[in-house]
């Protein structure tokens, strides 16, 4: 038999509330039990000044003191682990969302933990890269659905919009009037590659828009030979194009094509052979698609780029230009390239005329930031929906989301993060510093999974022994549990209890594991049911089989009580 895994689980520390005892115990408890797999089941930190029924002195304490300890116990308990787990939020999104990761746009069901999802600032827009604290998905039978000229998504009940910065529940938002500019589009992103040369830039947008790759070797195997040419009518587009070739010193031919096509003038062709023609297919990896790498590159280039754009392929309405592709691809990188650089980008595909390969066509339409005069209200709406939504977990609880070619700069919450969004002054200050702090411990710690407050979507599953935060309360909450669960450690609730029910399976039992904070609180004093609250934590083992074996220790004395070691008899 295999060796089994240690674990240990903790709830309710509470953060500058933490029984010191307790948690001292926790400590030593670990450096001799050497647990594999630490989980902490929630409620890290107090926040007492941020609750809704605070009393006034509780509303003017520091949270200073409550985020050192809270962190103090996190980073504390979970280093030594190799399989962390902490109970957080998340967020939801329909399916045919796409997030934006670092190699690209991904649809949400395909994101995973080694992804690197593109994350932003509300304040200013800054887009950085972080990977998945936690991947959850979960059906829903409504949705909510907020689409404008520039963004649209599509989200669960729950999920928390930005507006202005802030969060708020999708849920909320019917029946209110909300302009379209309260929702980011495009952002600035920290990183970006060295610049490339504007006029090559030039070149080979050129190459992509208006000019075409021969496939010599669809005519002879063995050649190395290569051309690319330019089939042009305009005069403007003759005249910019040899002017760009005349300027960086590329040698071309120019003349009359002898075969007019479709067109109805002697169009001209400008042909570029031998080792510029060789190097132009290289770069291109000789296709007239955007290479993924270029949306990496700097704002400089990206206005080159959309300059070029506007000059070959787009055509000009007001402040807003629309260009029209057949490659989906080119679509993507010239998308996240505009949202990575404060370029509001959106499309949609339209009927397709004059290909006979019947590939859709995609219209895309950039301009500087919103359009004021194109701005108008989102329109928000309550739909039915039957099927999957996905979610991920972010360290700042924001992601960049499309949404049938829309783009959407939206946000998420948690149980203990969710009163931050609505602080003002130093109190704010305090909880937004101290997120960032947190999310950087988890992440150091290499917390595996974050689990949201959730009764469907927060519950950890090791082996056959599901463990959750905790949603009953009061006298035969652990009852509710088994019900619910089967087998379950939760906290929450603050005491020491188990109960089973029947199952054909076998017995199933919730066992709710004590809590780690002070059994006294202020908000308690006049409460009955402190007088059941226990401290305390669980341990045990986890078999390959997915069996498990529980202990529960609890503090007698001033002490605690557990067994170090097993024996197999």
């Amino acid at each position: 038999m295999s060796t089994p895994k240690r674990f240990v689980a903790i709830a309710d520390t509470h953060g500058d509330r933490i029984d010191p005892v307790t948690e001292q115990a926790i400590y030593d408890f670990c450096a001799d039990f050497r647990p594999t797999t630490r989980i902490h089941l929630g409620d890290a930190f107090d926040f007492r000044c941020l609750r809704r029924k605070a009393t006034d002195e509780e509303r003017a304490e520091s949270m200073e003191a409550d985020w050192e300890c809270g962190e103090r116990l996190l980073r504390k308990f979970f280093e030594g682990g190799r399989e962390n787990y902490y109970l957080r939020g998340n967020h939801s999104f329909a399916a045919g969302t796409d997030l934006l990761t670092r190699r690209g746009w991904k649809p949400v069901e395909a994101v995973t933990e080694a992804d690197e999802v593109a994350e932003f600032d509300p304040l200013s827009r800054a887009i950085f890269y972080s990977h998945p604290l936690g991947l959850v998905r979960h059906s829903e039978t409504t949705v909510y659905a907020l689409e404008g000229r520039y963004s649209k998504q599509v989200v669960s009940s729950k999920h928390h919009v930005l507006l202005w910065g802030n969060q708020v529940n999708a849920d909320q938002l019917p029946g209110q009037i909300i302009p379209e500019r309260a929702i980011s589009c495009s952002g600035f992103a920290l990183e970006a590659d060295a610049p490339m040369d504007n006029d090559r830039l030039r070149l080979l947008t050129w190459v992509i828009m208006d000019g075409c790759i021969v496939n010599l070797k669809k005519y002879n195997a063995g050649t190395t030979k290569a051309r690319v040419q330019f089939k042009l009518s305009e005069e403007r587009k003759i005249a910019s194009l040899r002017a760009l070739l005349d300027r960086i010193g590329t040698k071309y031919t120019f003349a009359l094509c002898k075969k007019s096509g479709v067109n109805k003038k002697q169009p001209y062709y400008i042909r570029i052979y031998g080792d510029e023609a060789r190097r132009i297919v290289a770069e291109l990896g000789g296709e007239k698609i955007l290479p993924h790498q270029w949306a990496r590159l700097p704002k400089e280039n990206l206005d080159v780029f959309l300059q070029t754009v506007e000059e070959t392929d787009g055509h000009r309405h007001g402040r807003q230009v629309t260009w029209n592709s057949v490659e989906r691809r080119n679509i993507d990188v010239a998308q996240e390239w505009c949202v990575r650089n404060g370029v509001d980008f959106h499309w949609g595909v339209v009927a397709s005329h004059g290909f006979a390969n019947g590939k859709p066509q995609y219209s895309a339409h950039f301009s500087r930031g919103f359009a004021e005069a194109h701005c108008s209200n989102l329109r928000i709406g309550r739909l039915p929906y039957a099927g999957p939504v996905f979610c991920v977990t972010m360290p700042s609880g924001t992601v960049i989301s499309r949404f049938e070619g829309k783009v959407a700069f939206t946000g998420n919450c948690e149980r203990l993060w969710i009163q931050e969004q609505n602080l003002s002054g130093l109190a704010r200050d305090y909880a937004t510093a101290g997120i960032k702090k947190i999310t950087s411990i988890l992440r150091r710690a290499k917390v595996r999974k974050m689990l949201p407050y959730d009764s469907r979507l927060g519950v950890l599953k090791l082996g056959n022994l599901k463990m959750v935060h905790g949603y009953a309360a009061g006298v035969g909450a652990a009852s509710k549990m088994a019900r619910a669960y089967g087998n379950v450690i939760f906290g929450h609730v603050h005491t020491i209890e188990v109960a089973a029910v029947d199952s054909d399976e076998g017995p199933k039992e919730a066992r709710c594991i004590g809590a780690g904070c002070q059994i006294d609180m202020p908000y308690n004093a006049h409460k009955l049911a402190k007088l059941r609250h226990s401290n305390g934590f669980a341990y045990g083992y986890l078999f390959d089989n997915g069996d498990y074996q529980l202990f529960q220790t609890r503090k007698i004395d001033g002490h605690f009580y557990a067994a170090s070691d097993i024996k197999i008899y």
